[in-house]
């Protein structure tokens, strides 16, 4: 594997699988902390992400202690994910920021005039 540094430009060959989140602190506990925040912080368009899923792992007792085991996964979610409401409530908020972005973009004074868009890739809220 090979890294990116800040400036550098991933061509479109590359960005969806450019999805490494690397956290660091003098604690386990305190770099599980700073990772479950940037999680929770991010906001990603266009896909489903499994965000909500690993926050729930790292938030998990055994994760935390370092006592989890090859059947962690197994084990303790061969359910899946318990809890979606976070991912839902999450979406809700990018939905309404997409739009606001729409009506600021095209200069529309109302939602309802607001495009309908099937890909925010090829939406007015790329060139904000």
């Amino acid at each position: 594997e090979f890294g990116f540094d800040s400036g550098d430009t991933i061509t479109s060959f590359y960005d969806p699988m450019i999805a490494k989140v690397i956290v660091w602190d003098e604690t386990r506990s305190r770099a599980i902390e700073k990772m479950i925040h940037v999680l929770k912080d991010a906001v990603v368009f266009g896909v489903h992400t499994n965000i909500p899923y690993l926050i729930e792992i790292l938030s998990h007792e055994e994760f935390v202690n370092a006592t989890m085991t090859t059947r962690f996964i197994e084990n303790n979610f061969s359910e899946g994910l318990k809890s979606r409401h976070n991912e839902d409530d999450r979406r809700k908020i990018s939905r309404e920021i997409y739009k606001d972005m729409l009506v600021q973009k095209s200069g529309m004074d109302t939602i309802a005039n607001a495009p309908t868009v099937s890909s925010p890739w090829l939406s007015p809220w790329r060139n904000v």
